[in-house]
């Protein structure tokens, strides 16, 4: 049976209301991550680099002079202040994000930048994978690992407890069904571009905020981690063959996921390269880059994981204040068209 209008409208009062509570916790809860975050760049920025100038690469770095390391250190430094303070003007970059259609692939925007074919790109994705040693306690520090990182991936994932529900006055909130608390499709999504929704408290804002927020963080990775890498390069780590190009697009083709066999942060690739001896042969070239991932630092920082954890919890609660906002809203045109259909019906004599 429909609900009276009335009764439905004074839902979708309170639950405007909540999704007001919930905007602001979620950027507060932003807030703190940000600057927890912020301080841990810079920390896993240096380690980074430590071990890929002592470790991967000491030969090299032994070639500079004390001056050159102390400029190289130097300018490490200042690369995590930078990021530092974009990561604390993340969330003003958000509001001014764009997101990205459903459809684009994100092939063709890397094809975009770089005269390469698709088949080059397939081959950037190559890894050359470290060898793991053997032992039991290796092996379950790695599934921790990996089970950390699936759980903190998708802030918007699905619903492990269903019984959280958001408080609100009307006990058929606890009626939606497993299947409505599925993932949001993206189709679903204002996009803020081509058909945008004009009321201020749908939901579907705080969604599409935490995915612009959420992008914001790995646009800010990747750039510390393509500066990093230029520096490396200008500074001979690298090898200068190495197209600093191919070497960003390869960071962007890579995604957000774990890198089996890689250390902590960085990226380990098979690319070939022009034999400078003869043109007609290609030589291959081992690089180890430097590419930060959300998932690796928040593993290694147990404050970091806490908050995260917490924007995942009200991650949770704005998928449940969608759903519910459509019932409501689909429960509310059911009860309009009944009165409209009622206002101009009359019976044959």
């Amino acid at each position: 049976m429909t609900k009276p209008l009335p009764k439905i409208e004074q839902e979708l009062k309170i639950l405007s209301e909540q999704v007001e509570d919930v905007k602001k916790e979620l950027n507060d809860r932003y807030v703190r991550y940000l600057e927890v975050l912020g301080h841990s760049l810079k920390k896993h920025l240096s380690i980074v680099v430590y071990q890929i100038c002592t470790q991967t690469y000491p030969h090299l770095f032994l070639k500079l002079t004390v001056h050159e390391r102390q400029e190289l250190q130097k300018k490490i430094r200042a690369i995590g202040n930078q990021g530092y303070e974009d990561f604390s003007s993340a969330l003003e970059r958000a509001e001014h994000l764009k997101l990205p259609s459903a459809t684009q692939d994100i092939r063709e925007t890397i094809l975009k930048k770089l005269p390469i074919t698709e088949e080059q790109l397939k081959m950037l994705r190559e890894r050359l994978f470290q060898s793991v040693k053997d032992g039991s306690e290796e092996e379950a520090k790695k599934e921790d690992k990996e089970k950390f990182k699936n759980r903190n991936l998708n802030i918007l994932g699905d619903d492990d407890d269903d019984d959280e529900m958001v408080e609100i006055d009307d006990d058929e909130m606890s009626e939606i069904d497993d299947n409505e608390m599925s993932e949001i499709d993206d189709d679903d999504d204002d996009n803020d571009n081509d058909n945008p929704i004009q009321d201020p408290y749908h939901p579907i804002h705080l969604v599409n905020f935490v995915k612009r927020v959420e992008k914001v963080l790995v646009n800010i990775l990747q750039d510390i981690s393509n500066q990093t890498n230029h520096l490396l390069q200008s500074s001979k780590i690298f090898s200068s063959k190495l197209p600093p190009q191919v070497l960003e697009a390869a960071i962007e083709a890579d995604g957000s996921g774990s890198a089996v066999g890689n250390s902590p942060n960085t990226l380990n690739l098979l690319i070939e390269a022009e034999n400078e001896r003869s043109s007609k042969e290609s030589m291959v070239m081992q690089v180890t880059a430097v590419r930060l991932r959300l998932s690796e630092i928040e593993f290694a920082e147990p404050s970091l994981s806490v908050e995260r954890n917490r924007i995942r919890e009200l991650g949770k609660k704005v998928k449940k204040l969608y759903k519910y906002y459509e019932k409501l809203q689909r429960e509310k045109a059911i009860a309009e068209a009944e009165i409209a259909w009622r206002s101009i019906w009359y019976e044959e004599s």
